[in-house]
């Protein structure tokens, strides 16, 4: 919709491109997903979080870029920013999420474990104030397209 109203300058090849890469990222996600074999599970989470590491570089940066070069709207550059801070958010996600994953397989094998859950529990706290930041920069971006 950028493109066609004339707010960003991108060719019908680029926009194919970022189609087709965004095709392949998702059937590495849903190839992981859909595995019952834990090295498949494990390299599509790997390649997952390093394309997620690069788009929130590279649109976090292309965000600032165009809001400081002041040729875009301001409310397409905030909205850019709003998608790169959802991709920061979720490499932060991924991150803070691993030692929750480590308690929960070790409280598999003993889920009766007082400690164990409440280290669990305590593992998982910063993980939701990520979930909510991923859910308010999507209401942002959502709302910078209908609000300009």
């Amino acid at each position: 919709m950028a493109a066609t109203s004339g707010w960003l300058d991108i060719s019908g090849t680029v926009l194919g491109i970022l189609w087709l890469s965004a095709g392949m990222w998702l059937a590495i996600l849903w190839r992981g997903f859909l595995s019952t074999d834990p090295t498949v599970q494990e390299s599509s989470a790997k390649i997952n979080w390093a394309l997620n590491l690069v788009m929130a570089l590279v649109v976090s940066g292309g965000g600032i870029y165009l809001f400081t070069q002041g040729k875009t709207p301001d409310w397409l550059a905030l909205k850019i920013l709003a998608v790169g801070a959802i991709f920061c958010a979720g490499v932060l996600l991924d991150l803070l999420f691993k030692p929750a994953v480590d308690l929960f397989l070790a409280l598999a094998e003993t889920p009766d474990d007082a400690s164990l859950n409440a280290a669990y529990s305590q593992a998982l706290s910063p993980v939701y104030i990520a979930v909510l930041a991923i859910y308010a920069f999507a209401l942002i971006a959502a709302g910078l397209g209908v609000v300009k």
